[in-house]
């Protein structure tokens, strides 16, 4: 039986639309003069309400409720907006890009990730450096003279070290004069290792750094990857490259303090992973599934994962947290006796949960379920109930009032979705089959809720990830025992320090692997190069939850309203395919060390570039471009051989598309300046 909720249960449901709204809405405003306006229309809007709330009575209020309620959502709203704006960092007014600096000291924000011979990592510029020389005459500024400076200040410096051969003398250096600003914003680093210059960097490292850096580019390639939006919604617009010798270290330990603990305790559990388990994919997993540490997993695996969508049990996520709670309600059953008691098992429960979340770095699906769990479990020591879709949105609104651009995180909306649709759909696809047996029934639920997770976020993965996993239902329900024992085995092996239980832990990882390496050969197990578009993804939305509803409620004009939108969705696609038989087209990439150049005719493709087709570059720059012109046949070539087609000719240095001819070491030369060029007939 349904309860009976009341309107004021829903007050961060109906709170959170706005919110989110604006800070969707106002995430392109990039002027100071703008959030004055936004402060002040705020202020307003609050005296408003609160004026009609303190004298509600006596303004008779109550017969304009609606007027009253769009006044607190448009507050809300411009609430969202500010959020959005105060939040980002480069319109502050100390920020680096405002400085007139020649180095900075930065503040190493995360766990830093070696991958090959690149040292990658987030830092918090905390000053600015402008260094000069009291003489008239022009002195050059080096890296040895600012060196020796910072040198006399630390005692922990690393990386480049004053030369024997420099010609600045030790009078010029105590000349040198350095003026220091504060300084904000945050920026990412990549720094070049070798063997002869080893670098140890951890969190809460101070670094000085030249001020030199790079703007992040945007994609100039067709349907190239967002990188800058992406680093962007991570508050980054700047990268800087460096070398070994470019970097001076004077501080360590000046990070938070629970963060620092929290990133070094999972570091050490880390590397006894690394000890109990000898094979690489088998600890890559361990460290990922227990501990949210995913710098080590090899593509193969994540591609294993991918394609049978199973991609979640890779982030921890709610799922996680769960069985974390389920082992310690179930270790602490003996706080049950008395009122008290169960107050400090609560306390207990709590403190647990966010430390484990804390530990796994805090990814939005972890904290989602903490701020859900933390409210279930208060509420149900205080014999309170709850609302489940209430109870979704406090924890959105917290994590976007704390963060708001995490509403560009494609975790955090996944994450939602998901918990939604196991709240909304799970119980009106349960009902779909009445089951008597009980472990036929169970086997059923689990069913009820892989489809409900996955019915609702698959428009949404379509739209992000262009596949779709054909074998989801078998390969969700296949990992969720060994997924659950893997969980309890990897922390038992983590808190007792039992090493004779590796290789039963390892052994249960490669056979989970390999039972979802098997699925992904499946015949037709993934559709691949599945592009939609805003209206599409919409669409896909409503016909979705429409035809769920349908199938559970048995209303007609659910299930026509599903149909209409299939019918909708089917006409774009089919318009885009016959858009596809008629393209005639040539699109010079924006590479910069190699070249590519597709020549586009219908559904086929000659692609001349020097680029590997199955390297990590052509799949990254080219290929989603093609498959979003509904390319089907691919033809690579390298430009040195003669090649003839229907609609294409290279003959020595001449080549032919169609009735255009054009020099092929011209082509290969073509100067973009940051532009893809397109030739279309």
């Amino acid at each position: 039986m349904r309860p009976n909720y009341t309107r004021s249960e829903f007050v961060f449901v109906r709170i959170l639309a706005p919110f989110a709204l604006g800070i969707f809405l106002f995430y392109p405003v990039d002027h100071l003069e703008q959030i004055t306006w936004l402060y002040r229309i705020c202020a307003f809007l609050l005296l408003i309400v609160l004026f009609v709330h303190i004298f509600y009575k006596r303004l008779k209020a109550y017969r304009f409720k609606g007027i009253n309620g769009l006044i607190i959502y448009l507050f809300i709203f411009s609430l969202g907006g500010l959020c959005s704006v105060i939040n980002k960092q480069p319109l502050a007014a100390d920020h680096y890009k405002h400085q007139k600096a020649n180095y900075l000291k930065v503040m190493v924000d995360d766990e830093p990730q070696l991958k090959g011979h690149i040292l990658k990592f987030k830092a918090k510029v905390i000053c600015a450096y402008q260094c000069s020389y009291p003489s008239t005459t022009q002195n050059q500024i080096d890296h040895y003279s600012i060196n020796a400076k910072f040198d006399q200040r630390s005692q922990h410096s690393q990386g480049f070290q004053r030369s024997q051969g420099s010609q600045r003398s030790q009078e010029d250096d105590q000349l040198l004069k350095i003026t220091t600003n504060t300084a904000t914003g945050t920026i990412l680093i990549a720094v070049r290792t070798n063997i002869r210059q080893p670098i140890n960097l951890i969190y809460g490292d101070q670094l000085v750094i030249p001020s030199k850096l790079n703007t992040i580019d945007p994609p100039f390639n067709p349907s190239e990857f967002d990188y800058r939006f992406w680093l962007a919604a991570q508050h980054i617009d700047h990268q800087a490259y460096l070398y070994p010798n470019q970097l001076v270290k004077t501080k360590s330990n000046t990070g938070n303090i629970i963060k620092a603990f929290a990133l070094k305790t999972r570091a050490a559990q880390v590397s006894f992973y690394r000890k109990v388990i000898k094979g690489d994919d088998a600890f890559a997993l361990a460290s990922t599934l227990i501990l949210g540490y995913r710098a080590d997993l090899s593509q193969e695996t994540l591609s294993i994962y991918s394609k049978t969508g199973t991609i979640h049990a890779l982030s921890v996520s709610g799922m996680h947290v769960g069985l974390i709670y389920l082992i310690i309600n179930w270790a602490l059953q003996f706080l049950n006796r008395s009122k008290l008691m169960k107050y400090i098992k609560t306390f207990l429960i709590l403190a647990l949960i966010w430390m484990y979340a804390l530990l796994t770095g805090f990814s939005p699906s972890v904290l989602r379920s903490a701020i859900m769990l933390s409210v279930f479990i208060i509420a149900k020591t205080c014999s309170r109930r709850t609302n489940s879709y209430n109870t979704i949105a406090f924890s959105a609104f917290c994590l976007l009032v704390y963060e708001p651009f995490l509403i560009w995180d494609v975790g955090f909306q996944l994450s939602f979705l998901a918990v939604l649709g196991l709240i909304y759909l799970q119980p009106k696809i349960q009902n779909w089959v009445y089951i008597k047996n009980k472990w036929i029934n169970k086997i059923w639920s689990a069913t009820a809720i892989s489809l409900a997770a996955q019915l609702i976020t698959t428009p949404f993965s379509l739209y992000y990830f262009h596949q779709f996993p054909v074998y989801f239902l078998l390969s969700n329900l296949f990992i969720m025992l060994p997924t659950a024992l893997l969980m309890y085995l990897g922390i038992l092996i983590l808190l007792g320090k039992f090493e004779f239980l590796g290789p039963a832990f390892e052994w249960l990882i490669n056979f989970t692997n390999s039972g979802l390496e098997w699925i992904s050969t499946l015949p037709g197990a993934n559709l691949s190069s599945i592009w939609l578009n805003k209206i599409e993804l919409l669409l896909l939305c409503m016909a979705l939850t429409t035809l769920a509803t349908a199938l559970s409620s048995f209303k007609k004009m659910h299930l026509y309203i599903s149909l209409m939108c299939f019918l909708m969705l089917q006409s774009i696609h089919s318009y885009g395919w016959v858009t596809a038989l008629k393209q005639k087209k040539m699109i010079i990439y924006n590479l910069r060390k190699h070249h590519a150049t597709a020549f586009i005719y219908a559904e086929r493709a000659i692609v001349m570039t020097d680029l590997d087709p199955n390297g990590k570059a052509f799949h990254y720059f080219i290929k989603p471009g093609l498959d979003r012109d509904h390319v089907q046949k691919i033809i690579f070539i390298n430009g040195n051989r003669d090649t003839t087609t229907s609609f294409f000719s290279l003959k020595g240095n001449t080549i032919t598309f169609l009735k255009f001819r054009m020099d092929k070491f011209q082509l290969l030369n073509y100067d973009l300046k940051k532009n893809k060029a397109y030739l279309i007939e």
